[in-house]
């Protein structure tokens, strides 16, 4: 089974989301380049089980050399490739959402004491993490 999905859903509280993938390796389609279904971030329904297999041909694959910038809607159905070769491909993965969005890592309470005590105000904010919590 294709491990096709969504990062946020369309009518989720946390939506817009913006992902973004930084290509330390290339990225090809024989390596496991991440595959994307073109406007399906326009579809209201995010994958289920029993939708992904309809939708295989659609996969396209986001290619490009090391260094390369994928950015992308968040709602947009994807998933990685399989990697058939001896290469890797290492990415650097992360995701832009709104201040008061909720992150699906809570990285806040995964902070210890300690690493919250030396956030400075502008680090606090970056990363969204209140004050209280020091």
């Amino acid at each position: 089974m294709l491990d096709i999905h969504v990062d946020v859903e369309r009518g989720s509280t946390d939506w817009p989301l913006l992902g973004f993938i930084l290509m330390i390796d290339a990225f090809t389609p024989d390596n496991g380049a991440t595959r994307f279904i073109p406007g399906s971030h326009h579809w209201g329904d995010p994958p289920r089980d029993g939708r992904t297999q309809e939708h295989t041909a659609q996969l396209v694959s986001a290619c490009g050399p090391a260094g390369s910038l994928l950015v992308f809607n968040g709602s947009t159905w994807h998933g990685q490739g399989i990697n058939g070769s001896n290469r890797s491909r290492r990415p650097l993965q992360g995701a832009l959402i709104r201040r008061d969005g909720g992150a699906s890592t809570d990285f806040c309470r995964r902070m210890s004491s300690e690493t919250r005590a030396r956030l400075g105000s502008i680090a606090r904010q970056v990363l969204a993490v209140p004050s209280s919590k020091a």
